[in-house]
């Protein structure tokens, strides 16, 4: 479709192809797979593409794009025969993440040298490949625990106002209390992270994630089950 979409601008500039190992990534973790271009894009590199790793959020009516990292390629080599080019790369995600939701996208986008005089089309297109950002292994213990205790994550939970995104819970009936409803927000510097409560017509609590902790128990005592 890309392709013929050049064509009809006159631009000869082929659609690169991203094939992932895992669609679907925990913050933290490593994603990997592997671009395929078409041999006239890449002769014009240093055996190596820089990629950026872009987050597309919707804050109200407003769509802001923000360039997070950058990292690049394996080394790759030219096959005199080979039309395309098959291009692998390894890239660490950030620990903490807004993780997606419809309107919270993250992609990764290749930094293409110019071959035509359509730069400007191809810059726009090229490379936007959504991967989904999960929560991290802190974010999924915490979850877990909030699950053994009855509570169940909401419909509109995980919104982000590009600061903080919230995560929004009901309480079921496995324990008498008056908490019917509990957000969430996480809060990280480079040592630690720190969760905050927010309950129903309650002062917020706020406490320190670690390892070893047993959440489960944390909850208990914070929220008096």
């Amino acid at each position: 479709m890309l392709n013929h979409f050049m064509a009809e601008l006159d631009c000869e500039m082929p659609e690169a192809i991203l094939k992932l190992d895992r669609t679907h990534i925990p913050a933290g973790e490593k994603v990997t797979g592997s671009f395929l271009f078409w041999r006239e894009i890449v002769e014009r590199t240093d055996n190596a593409i820089d990629i950026e790793f872009v987050r597309r959020a919707q804050i109200q009516d407003e769509v802001i794009e923000q360039k997070l990292e950058e990292f690049r390629t394996e080394t790759f080599f030219l096959d005199e025969e080979s039309q395309t080019v098959k291009i692998p790369f390894s890239y660490q995600l950030p620990q903490w993440l807004p993780v997606s939701t419809h309107a919270i996208r993250y992609y990764l986008r290749p930094k293409l040298p110019a071959v035509s005089e359509c730069d400007t089309q191809w810059d726009e297109l090229a490379g936007l490949h959504a991967l989904i950002v999960q929560p991290n292994a802190d974010q999924t213990r915490l979850f877990h625990a909030l699950s053994e205790l009855g509570f169940q994550e909401k419909l509109d939970s995980r919104g982000w106002n590009g600061i903080a995104q919230q995560f929004h819970f009901t309480s079921g009936k496995r324990f008498a209390s008056d908490i019917h409803e509990l957000t969430i927000l996480f809060q990280a510097d480079k040592n630690t992270a720190h969760v905050q409560l927010i309950l129903d017509q309650a002062e917020p609590v706020r406490f320190a994630l670690s390892e070893d902790q047993d959440l489960y128990a944390v909850f208990l005592k914070t929220l008096h089950l």
